[in-house]
């Protein structure tokens, strides 16, 4: 009777964890942010040379100027990665905010807020 127990235990948590999440966990405009600014640190890490633990520290650098851990962008990210049709939106804002900075300063260099 116990196994049965642990089993029943661990199907329900199997079941709750396998969920519909009904939004991200957090907001789109900051993952948008965030997502633009890692991947123009990459580009200028990878035209600078930096080695891989500056390259992280760089990452880190964004996350922090933009409130958010490294966990919570992975979990975000993770949420938009499990439905294409998430990601399609999520993905054309991120191009968008690089074009509009690419526009104002001929580069799409993160805002202010990023600690270079």
């Amino acid at each position: 009777m116990g196994g049965m127990k642990t089993i029943l235990c661990l199907l329900v948590f199997f079941i709750a964890a396998c969920g519909h999440r009904a939004g991200p966990p957090t907001d789109q405009e900051r993952l948008v942010a965030v997502y633009a600014d890692l991947l123009v640190a990459g580009v200028d890490a990878r035209k600078g040379g930096l080695d891989s633990a500056a390259a992280v520290a760089r990452a880190d650098s964004v996350f922090k100027a933009r409130g958010l851990t490294r966990e919570q962008f992975l979990a975000a990210l993770a949420w938009y990665n499990d439905d294409v049709v998430r990601w399609k939106p999520f993905w054309d804002s991120v191009v968008s905010v690089l074009d509009d900075r690419t526009k104002r300063g001929g580069e799409a260099h993160p805002g202010p807020a990023v600690i270079r």
